[in-house]
């Protein structure tokens, strides 16, 4: 928010009294950024705002510093170098853009910075996502994930005779669930995590699988 404070003329021993104006720059709605799909070479990104602005976004190594919002503008890391990995996208008030980061490697963890401006040039604040890009091949898996949309359990039931890596990330990337297991049904509990779209992401020696989680 800026402020700006009132100047007034007075007269000697005269008394008035300001007035201060509050503007609210651009911010993203509730949940949002938030990933929407991963692929092994783009990540789509579910962006709204409360105004009309532009959205700005980078895709940087795993584990690296925040660039600044202006930086994230440029398609710069933190030190100021470019990289080809960003973009920017129009935002229209109060309605959800689907765009994508594209040029990924696969099966590459990413830090994903995202960043808006309005028109006056006030910037959101950074955010950032973690994700994992998905392999090139992508070989069926013999596992079955039910039910889903989900309310309380999600079942794995595993016919690979493989041990299988399995993890749940939510829309904003972070991991919720990781586990490593041969056995032939796994169970999850889900009551714990509010309603929406999560990530379910099984891997063994053949490749790996990704599916859409909803929760009731």
């Amino acid at each position: 928010k800026i402020y700006y404070l009132g100047r007034t003329s007075l007269q000697q021993g005269e008394v008035k009294n300001t007035s201060i104006t509050t503007l609210s720059g651009i911010l993203f709605a509730s949940t949002y950024p938030k990933i929407n799909e991963v692929t092994s070479n783009q990540i789509k990104l579910a962006l709204k705002t409360t105004i009309a602005g532009t959205a700005y976004f980078v895709a940087l190594p795993y584990n690296s510093p925040s660039p600044t919002a202006t930086q994230v503008a440029a398609k710069q890391d933190a030190s100021g170098t470019s990289t080809t990995l960003g973009s920017s996208d129009i935002l229209t008030a109060n309605t959800e853009l689907i765009t994508a980061v594209t040029g990924l490697n696969p099966q590459t963890l990413y830090d994903i910075y995202v960043t808006a401006k309005d028109a006056e040039g006030l910037f959101t604040e950074v955010y950032k996502l973690e994700i994992e890009t998905i392999t090139n091949t992508r070989e069926k898996i013999a596992v079955n994930v039910f039910p889903n949309p989900v309310v309380n359990l999600i079942t794995i039931e595993n016919n690979t005779n493989t041990i299988l890596n399995i993890r749940i990330i939510d829309i904003l990337g972070r991991e919720l669930y990781s586990e490593s297991s041969v056995a032939h049904r796994n169970e999850i509990d889900a009551r714990p995590w509010r309603s929406g779209l999560y990530f379910l992401e099984i891997k063994n020696l053949n490749g790996i699988k990704l599916v859409k989680l909803f929760k009731d």
